[in-house]
């Protein structure tokens, strides 16, 4: 049987083409006793016909394993053709991606000539340190008309020694949101907004999303105004009831107080509040839906002017109430509020004029929104801007404080970004960025925005991973919706949280070291750190973490 197979990282990207001897085998490694460490078993059957073999995991680490299989996606806009630099794979066709659990019944098929990977996690979950052994095994699994027959043989053996140090990364202290679209997954499921059903839906995505590093996410207090076409409606999913008498309203908080409760069950932080203006500009507001003489209508929306006396006594009434009622919970703080994302310049009275008419509701909590333009920080309008990676380092370099930063689809020229094409290494060295430069905050869209431009349509992520020709493969969401009702995750979801954990573990070196000697032994691998000048190599990525995990055990070990 032509069979080859090596263990590898989780930034190598196994294509069916790929030639597997190509990736550096891991033999060893040395992880902190509550890391989440994962790796890959690649193989490739050089055979005319087709295989099965049910993989299986000994030694004492054994229960602190699961065992995926990566699964291509197919990518007509892998990336963008102005990405710079342009991955070694970048044409259109299947990217490895999906990271789903085993089907028949716990059985990994092989094609003749094919490659494909294996993803496993390590969860040690602070119970288990020392060094350990992990055996790998795949047996074969005989393949007749009456289906699939397990054998005990032993068809490809691996073994991999894990080294857990009595040692923990801190809790993360960036403050890292991506857009939960609540909406999406109503649509996908075809289940009733705020039903029993999708509230168990949202919560299977709000876990793994915080699982992954999310510790913010959005509430939509109302419809998102967020990529909706001129005069289009998306699904409603405005969570404050409101009720409208004359000029009076009145305000429903059952919803949101479940929505929150939920939030804070699975371990949210912090409520980043739904925009209260249109996106692009602010030249028009959230749908609003309102009971009015005991009929539930819209009031507002596409077509209401932002600025006029109506959406003005409604919106102070509609914030009031909220900040009212969040005080009652004892959770004001947590919540972080918008007013309208990605202005441009032209854009800069109308951004100004919205923003003045609720800022003294709002001025004593924090704000933030996608602004890439520095005059808008120069004139006071933003308290916390949020500017893309291509342009943070006018911010950085005018001593911008607590400063974010998001990318988004376009963000592709030297720096990093989530699409399919990207090397894992680009994405997950956005970490070590973050580090260097003290960013408090990261934004990035798309979470699980299943609709295609503007949300004319609903789209099927596992059939178009482009949101029909919008954006980049992977801009638009990082988990998949699995048939049950859960989120299956993505090897860029994995690997964005590797970089908020390589991140964790550079700040616990800089507590124990210096932040000016971490640098150091980092740029020493990799040069100067820059959001324009990424790492493209998985090889050179896994060098720095090991390098700052070291200095991390010698001073642990001889404190």
């Amino acid at each position: 049987m032509g069979l080859s197979s090596r263990i590898v990282s989780s930034l190598e990207k196994c294509f069916l083409t790929s030639d597997i001897t190509q990736f550096t085998e891991i033999k060893e490694e040395k992880i902190f006793k509550n890391q989440k460490y994962s790796f890959q078993l690649v193989v490739n059957f050089d055979d005319n016909w087709q295989v099965a073999f049910k993989p299986v995991v000994e030694g004492d680490l054994a229960p602190y394993v699961t065992i995926r299989e990566v699964v291509n996606i197919p990518a007509e806009i892998p990336t963008y053709p102005h990405c710079n630099p342009l991955p070694k794979i970048h044409e259109p066709g299947l990217y490895p991606d999906l990271l789903r659990p085993l089907k028949y019944r716990g059985t990994f098929r092989l094609h003749p000539k094919q490659s494909r990977a294996l993803w496993f996690d390590i969860d040690p979950k602070g119970e288990i340190t020392g060094e350990h052994t992990l055996k790998i095994k795949l047996l074969r699994v005989g393949i007749s008309s009456k289906g699939f027959t397990p054998t005990d043989e032993v068809v490809v053996e691996h073994e991999i020694k894990i080294d857990i140090k009595d040692a923990m990364i801190p809790d993360q202290s960036l403050i890292f949101t991506q857009w939960f679209y609540a909406d999406c997954l109503a649509d996908y499921y075809n289940v009733e907004v705020f039903s029993d059903r999708h509230f168990e839906i949202c919560e299977n995505f709000v876990r793994v999303a915080v699982e992954n590093g999310r510790n913010m996410l959005m509430v939509p207090l109302l419809t998102y105004a967020l990529d909706t076409y001129g005069g289009g409606e998306r699904t409603t999913t405005q969570l404050i009831d409101v009720y409208k008498d004359g000029d009076n309203y009145t305000f429903g908080y059952d919803n949101l107080d479940r929505w929150l409760d939920m939030y804070k069950r699975i371990g949210v932080k912090y409520y980043e509040i739904s925009p209260v203006f249109s996106q692009w500009g602010a030249d028009n507001t959230p749908k609003v839906v309102a009971t009015v003489n005991g009929e539930k209508k819209t009031i507002f929306g596409w077509g209401t002017n932002p600025l006029s006396a109506e959406y003005n006594t409604f919106i102070r009434a509609f914030l009031s109430g909220f900040i009212a009622h969040m005080k009652e919970r004892g959770e004001d703080h947590k919540c972080w509020y918008h007013v309208s994302d990605e202005p441009v310049m032209d854009q800069f009275e109308q951004y100004k004029k919205v923003r003045d008419s609720i800022y003294d509701l709002v001025e004593d909590y924090e704000t933030l929104d996608a602004i890439s333009h520095y005059e808008f920080c120069k004139m006071g309008l933003s308290k916390n801007p949020v500017p893309k990676t291509m342009v943070v380092h006018e911010f950085i370099d005018n001593g911008v404080q607590n400063l974010w930063t998001y990318y988004c689809g376009g963000q592709c020229d030297k720096v990093s970004n989530c699409h399919f094409a990207m090397e894992l290494a680009r994405v997950r060295c956005l970490g070590m960025q973050m580090f260097k430069y003290d960013i408090k905050g990261f934004l990035h869209w798309g979470y699980n925005f299943y609709n295609n431009q503007w949300s004319y349509d609903k789209v099927d992520p596992f059939a178009t991973s482009d949101a029909e020709s919008f954006a980049a493969s992977g801009d638009a969401y990082m988990v998949y919706p699995a048939p049950d009702g859960t989120a299956w995750e993505s090897t860029r979801l994995r690997a964005l949280y590797e970089a908020m954990e390589d991140m964790r573990v550079m700040q616990l070196a800089e507590a124990l070291c210096g932040k000016e000697t971490v640098v150091k032994t980092i740029e020493d691998i990799c040069g100067e750190v820059r959001f324009d000048k990424c790492i493209l190599e998985s090889d050179t990525m896994m060098a720095v973490r090991r390098a700052v995990n070291q200095m991390v055990f010698d001073k642990m070990h001889n404190a």
